[in-house]
């Protein structure tokens, strides 16, 4: 039956030529290529939607699972094996109108629905950084929602990202940035100008909670302010620990979240914040509740936004950020050093920051030898640029492509 149904949609679709743009449609899902970043429409039911994905994305998903889920890869990233091992025990605490989206693209891309589930998982192993200024930080006093990828784990991933709008019955339509065959989400904006974008922790091996990407999808559709974004954060199972920038253009308020299976703590713009590693600790020896870890030798670094403290072999015990006023900027602890780097040059542009200058921000997050895809959201105006690769994946100027949510909604 779901090759019947997925031979006539491939039957009845066609392709329209207009400039350089070619545009493929099943039932009423759409795939535009050609332009500087392909857009992939879906709405409908999840099953449909899921059908539409998976078929107007065949080739490509089945290029992802090979690279990625069936190849050897991955095979030495700890966190992935972890997750390969737990999947079946994390999906049971994912909705099921989402299990049975995934039946769709699997059914589309004409593979098993645990790989479709492997490729939802694997947002779990990326590097992130959320930023956001607002206020008198920036010339025209808007709030900028910026999020940062270092792709350097799954290099050839960033050339594949796809623009993703999202229409399912019922719920608030949003745009995704994503790859082929992911249907959760990393980072978002919805038709309500609410944005939200996740950013992995440390590595830790909870498994009794909902996977990152459809959290993060379930907020999308579902909230309409950023108080409802907060209470649906409180109140979900969570799994893996991570950090989230929550953002609400109606109200032009922002929210950031320090997020793990037992702990639920909120960071506001400017404010300062601090995470100690309790995995580090723990294999110093044996405390007691009000034991003090006692070490001889340790070292810190200072800089005028963040300090960090590691010990005698060179683990990091602690970090702790200082954010410019009227700036929110979140990273994990791996990779803390970048914080400073974005610090810096947030506090160079304050008061005078504008869009060219959020764009940079990737190159200064990671420097011109690293794989960094970022987006910009100005959730107010519904309005957000991504950055895009060549096809060398070679880092160049301006290379952001604008785009309007509300144009590509009623479109």
């Amino acid at each position: 039956m779901h090759f019947l149904f997925a031979f006539f949609s491939l039957v009845f679709s066609f392709h329209v030529l207009f400039s350089e743009v070619t545009v493929y449609r099943i039932g009423r899902g759409t795939l535009e290529e050609g332009g500087d970043q392909p857009i992939l429409k879906l709405e409908g039911t999840p099953y449909k939607m899921g059908l539409q994905h998976g078929t107007l994305l065949k080739e490509k998903i089945r290029d992802c699972v090979r690279k990625w889920i069936d190849s050897d890869t991955l095979g030495a990233n700890d966190r992935f094996k972890m997750l390969k091992e737990n999947a079946a025990k994390l999906l049971t605490y994912v909705p099921s109108h989402y299990v049975e989206e995934m039946k769709g693209v699997a059914a589309g891309s004409d593979l098993p629905l645990e790989k479709i589930v492997m490729l939802n998982l694997l947002p779990d192993i990326f590097q992130c950084m959320g930023l956001t200024v607002q206020g008198e930080a920036t010339v025209d006093k808007a709030l900028y929602h910026g999020h940062l990828f270092d792709f350097a784990t799954l290099r050839g991933l960033a050339s594949d990202l796809i623009v993703m709008i999202v229409k399912k019955e019922g719920k608030c339509p949003f745009v995704s940035i994503g790859y082929p065959g992911l249907i959760g989400s990393v980072v978002g904006l919805n038709d309500r100008k609410i944005s939200l974008g996740g950013v992995k922790g440390d590595e830790s091996k909870e498994v009794d909670g909902m996977p990152i990407p459809f959290l993060i999808r379930e907020i999308l559709e579902n909230t309409h302010s950023l108080e409802e974004a907060k209470t649906f954060l409180e109140d979900c199972p969570r799994s893996s620990e991570y950090c989230y920038v929550l953002t609400d253009g109606a109200q032009e308020k922002v929210l950031g979240a320090y997020a793990t299976a037992h702990q639920l703590r909120w960071i506001h713009p400017g404010a300062t914040y601090g995470l100690i590693s309790s995995q580090k600790l723990s294999k110093k020896g044996n405390y007691g509740s009000h034991d003090k870890l006692f070490t001889e030798d340790f070292s810190f670094v200072h800089s005028p936004f963040q300090s960090r403290f590691y010990d005698d072999e060179g683990d990091l015990l602690a970090l702790f950020n200082q954010q410019p006023k009227q700036c929110l900027i979140v990273q994990g602890f791996e990779n803390s050093e970048r914080y400073s780097l974005i610090a810096d040059y947030v506090r160079s542009i304050c008061e005078k920051c504008n869009l060219s200058h959020l764009q940079e921000a990737a190159t200064q997050w990671g420097g011109h030898d690293k794989l960094v895809h970022s987006v910009i959201f100005r959730p107010s105006t519904l309005e957000f640029w991504v950055f895009h690769f060549d096809k060398k994946e070679e880092l160049l100027p301006a290379n952001y492509t604008p785009f309007d949510l509300k144009a590509l909604l009623d479109m």
